[in-house]
């Protein structure tokens, strides 16, 4: 599941959209299209702002980094080598 996916599912009111390729700035992620044909809507309510997505997806992106991280230091004070890391992670 790409960051953006993770990050429009943390904001209230999301109800689903078309995301053939994730958005990379503000008009791509105003012309989301409603998942259902039925609703025509991408948000109940207010919609976040590109920024606020933004900055969801990179919070998400360093917390993954941050645990990836974590695990590395961990193989590594177990003595494993570089190659036995990469094939874990």
């Amino acid at each position: 599941m790409s960051y953006f996916s993770k990050a429009v599912r943390t904001f209230e009111g999301f109800a689903g959209a078309k995301v053939p390729q994730d958005p990379t700035n503000q008009a791509e992620f105003e012309a989301l299209e409603p998942a259902c044909d039925d609703r025509g809507y991408v948000w109940e309510g207010t919609a976040p702002t590109w920024a606020e997505v933004e900055a969801k997806m990179n919070e998400l992106r360093a917390a993954d980094e941050a645990a990836v991280a974590t695990k590395r230091s961990a193989y590594e004070k177990l003595g494993l080598t570089e190659a036995e890391i990469a094939a874990i992670l």
